[in-house]
């Protein structure tokens, strides 16, 4: 059975499946395949009387039951069947019944936000965005899922890495964003944003779910300049500035301090004064 996994639902992809059979040639009469599901109740049966050259040949399945109607997604099992006539009486060859998926159900996804606001500003609060991501698919392994955060005129702006290839039926991942674009490098600006997933089965079921949340950096407060005035306060031998940290008094090194590092006698008037 070729593919293992498909979704009969007229979407163009993985619509249908092969059964392909090999026999050494005898003398055929009739070849069978037989559709079970797991209860094994028979839902659907071939038969071919045109079996000349039946040693190596496929029949395609699309997914119906005996009626015409489309099967329930599930797990079913194909047996084949050949009929040999020698010498006048008819054998009966039969297969292992091997399992196929009917699926087409699409996968389900969850996303949960840490935060709906965010300000990748680097003041230590709030400059990141965590998203928690769970894929669940009950019948069929998860080929393909991409996680990436667009705009809400879905614009992409930063693609996360994800694995590749088929990553079993069930994945749980975290993605760490800090507002940065992946082609400059720098935050985005103020806004909505969303993150988008899309996971696709090997059956081909594919779904996209999205979030949204938002980028906000609040306005930096303007910072008050306080420009440098001298003689705010007299004080005897010295300079008095007023300074945007507070008042600054200044003193010669020479004048305040001898020559032994201990303070001038003649400059405690001016100390006492301060």
């Amino acid at each position: 059975v070729e593919p293992k996994h498909f979704s009969p639902n007229d979407d163009g992809y993985i619509d249908n499946i092969f059964f392909r059979h090999n026999v050494v040639y005898v003398n055929p009469v009739e070849l069978s395949y037989t559709v079970k599901d797991k209860t094994g109740t028979t839902v659907f049966v071939y038969v071919s009387t045109y079996v000349s050259s039946v040693v190596d040949s496929f029949y395609t399945y699309d997914g119906k039951d005996s009626s015409g109607a489309s099967l329930t997604s599930g797990i079913y099992t194909v047996e084949f069947i050949l009929r040999d006539k020698q010498k006048g009486k008819i054998n009966v060859y039969k297969s292992q019944p091997v399992e196929f998926v009917v699926d087409i159900v699409p996968p389900e996804v969850e996303i949960v936000c840490s935060t709906t606001i965010f300000s990748p500003d680097g003041d230590g609060v709030d400059d990141t965005v965590e998203f928690n991501i769970t894929i669940n698919d009950e019948l069929s392994p998860i080929e393909q899922y991409t996680v990436g955060v667009y705009t809400t005129a879905g614009k992409k702006v930063y693609s996360f890495k994800t694995e590749e290839g088929v990553s079993g039926n069930n994945i749980a991942k975290t993605f760490v964003w800090d507002g940065k674009d992946e082609i400059y490098n720098t935050v985005v600006p103020n806004g909505k944003y969303k993150l988008v997933v899309t996971a696709k089965d090997v059956a081909g079921n594919r779904v996209t779910q999205t979030v949204e949340f938002e980028v906000y950096i609040p306005p930096k407060q303007p910072q008050k300049v306080v420009e440098t005035k001298e003689e705010v306060i007299y004080v005897k031998n010295a300079k008095v500035l007023l300074e945007p940290y507070g008042i600054v008094v200044r003193y010669s090194v020479d004048e305040l301090l001898t020559k032994t590092l201990e303070i001038n006698p003649k400059m405690y008037l001016s100390l006492i004064h301060i």
